[in-house]
């Protein structure tokens, strides 16, 4: 069994905080861009062969790790140079 690692993100924006949504939510690609959402995380992966090696890769990428199932949450956000804030998760799919 494979652990496959996709990446999301949630960015906000001032408006859209006040509105308590985010201005836009979707894949990334940690390799290229955490800044960048893409539509599509079907070619945004890493395929894993233990589950730990899984969790050090997402701890790795977007810090310390707050698990939730399968899902690992960022606690920290991260603001771009635009003043947007940025959160980041990780997730674990077995394939």
């Amino acid at each position: 069994m494979t652990h496959r690692v996709t990446f999301t993100a949630d960015r906000y924006t001032e408006e859209s905080i006040a509105e308590g949504l985010p201005a836009e939510s979707g894949y990334i690609n940690v390799d290229w861009n955490k800044h960048s959402i893409m539509e599509d995380g079907d070619e945004f992966f890493k395929d894993f062969d233990t589950r730990a090696e899984a969790e050090a890769y997402i701890e790795e990428n977007i810090g310390s790790t707050e698990p939730s199932g399968d899902s690992f949450y960022a606690q920290d956000s991260d603001v771009d140079s635009e003043g947007d804030t940025w959160n980041f998760a990780g997730h674990i799919d077995e394939v």
